[in-house]
C-alpha cells in the first residue's frame, strides 16, 4: 500500500448512555458508507485503543477508503468511569478475577450501536483479547463479515465461533508468543480450515520491529476482503490531524 494520509479524529461520549471515547481513523478522500470496527486488549494488561497494534489495524484499513472506529473500553482514557473513584487497574482486575464477560459485551454493543449511526460496518478488527471481542460483535451484525483477528491469546480465548462464520477470516499469529503455542494455531488451523493464517515467525505478541511485516499481511487480506465502497463525502478533516503512514 501506498503513503496515505490518515485523519483521527476522536469521538467523545457526549449523549445519555454512552460510556466509550472512541477515534474514528479515515483518509480525506474517503467516499464510503461503510466502515470497520476494531476492538483493543484488555484494560487489565494496559490495552487501549492508542496500542501501536490497534492504531496499524486503523491505519491500514483506512488506507483501503474504509473508515475505522476503535474504542476504549469503560474506564479507560477518556472513556467513562462505571465506578467512581475506582482505579482502572482495579476496575479490570476484577473482571480478569471473575472471568466475567458482561462489561466487554455491553461495551462492544455500544461500540457497535455507535459505529451504526456513523456507517455500515463492513469489516471486524481485533488485538490479542480484542479478537474475541470482535467476533463477540460478528455475532450480533446479523451478517457475516470478514475479520482481521491479530495475535488471539489461545490459551484464554476459544474461537470457536468461527465454524460457522460465512466471511473470509484472517488470523495473524507471532511465532515466539507464548499466548498462542505453534500446537494451538496447528489445532485451529485443522479446525478452521478455510480461515487465512499467517505466522510471523520472529515476532513476539507485540509484533515489536515487525509492524512492516504484519501491515503487509493485512493488507493482501483486505485486497481481496473488500470490494465496492459506496461513494460519500469524508468529513473534512484538521491539517493538523493528518499522518502520514506507510
Amino acid at each position: 500500500m501506498l503513503s496515505t494520509r490518515i485523519c483521527d479524529v476522536r469521538v467523545a461520549p457526549s449523549r445519555r448512555g454512552e460510556t466509550l471515547a472512541m477515534t474514528l481513523s479515515y483518509t480525506p478522500a474517503t467516499r464510503s458508507r461503510r466502515g470497520a470496527i476494531i476492538s483493543s486488549p484488555l484494560p487489565f494488561l494496559g490495552g487501549d485503543m492508542d496500542n501501536n497494534v490497534v492504531r496499524l489495524l486503523a491505519r491500514v484499513i483506512a488506507g483501503h477508503g474504509i473508515p475505522a472506529l476503535r474504542y476504549d473500553y469503560r474506564s479507560v482514557g477518556e472513556s467513562h468511569d462505571v465506578n467512581p473513584g475506582e482505579a482502572r487497574y482495579e476496575t479490570w482486575r476484577r473482571v480478569e478475577e471473575t472471568r466475567g464477560r458482561a462489561a466487554i459485551i455491553a461495551d462492544s454493543a455500544e461500540a457497535l450501536r455507535r459505529a451504526q449511526a456513523l456507517f455500515t460496518p463492513t469489516l471486524l478488527g481485533g488485538y490479542s483479547f480484542g479478537c474475541w471481542t470482535a467476533t463477540r460483535i460478528a455475532r450480533s451484525v446479523g451478517a457475516p463479515l470478514p475479520l482481521v483477528l491479530v495475535a488471539p491469546p489461545l490459551v484464554h480465548v476459544d474461537l470457536a465461533e468461527l465454524a460457522v462464520h460465512g466471511a473470509p477470516v484472517l488470523l495473524v499469529f507471532a511465532g515466539d508468543d507464548r499466548l498462542s503455542p505453534t500446537p494451538a494455531i496447528d489445532e485451529l488451523h485443522a479446525r478452521f480450515p478455510t480461515a487465512k493464517i499467517v505466522v510471523l515467525d520472529a515476532a513476539d505478541h507485540f509484533f515489536r520491529d515487525h509492524k512492516g511485516d504484519l501491515a503487509r499481511a493485512i493488507d493482501v487480506f483486505l485486497e481481496t476482503a473488500l470490494s465496492g465502497a459506496e461513494g460519500m463525502a469524508a468529513p473534512r478533516c484538521p491539517a493538523e490531524e493528518l499522518e502520514e503512514v506507510a
